[in-house]
């Protein structure tokens, strides 16, 4: 989903599949773009607070977009144990969403073998409506 642009999300299937052994496997993690648009609003989100050895780093960010291409402002802000904020960062990036079906016939277009779509890391099952993401097990 960090490969934006269809072309260069065909090329780095291929890329994978010439890296691996015949039958090798590929694991590769999407976004469910059903749940996962609902976020893409330009709301700023926290992502997390992460402590450090001299105060906390504070993660957060908004999104825009979405249809496939979303743009995300990230910033990394930098507080010590006083709690003033000691720097702060920048990061803009962008990612795709995938929708199941197209990201299926690209693979499948790629030589792959779909062997297992999971929608959680706990192996549950893909659910359009529920999963937060695709965890496609594809076979070479």
């Amino acid at each position: 989903m960090e490969i934006v642009g269809e072309q260069r999300q065909r090329q780095a299937l291929a890329a994978v599949s010439a890296c691996l052994a015949p039958s090798g496997r590929f694991i590769c993690t999407l976004h469910n773009p059903a749940l996962r648009r609902t976020q893409v609003d330009g709301v700023l989100r926290i992502v997390g607070q992460f402590p450090t050895q001299d105060g906390a780093l504070v993660v957060s960010g908004f999104e825009q977009g979405g249809h496939p291409v979303v743009k995300r402002l990230q910033f990394f802000e930098f507080f010590g144990s006083d709690g003033r904020l000691r720097s702060k960062q920048l990061l803009a990036m962008e990612f795709a969403f995938i929708e199941r079906d197209h990201f299926e016939s690209m693979a499948r277009d790629a030589g792959w073998h779909v062997l297992e779509l999971y929608g959680n890391y706990d192996r549950s099952p893909f659910d359009a409506h529920r999963s937060p993401v695709m965890i496609w097990v594809l076979r070479k």
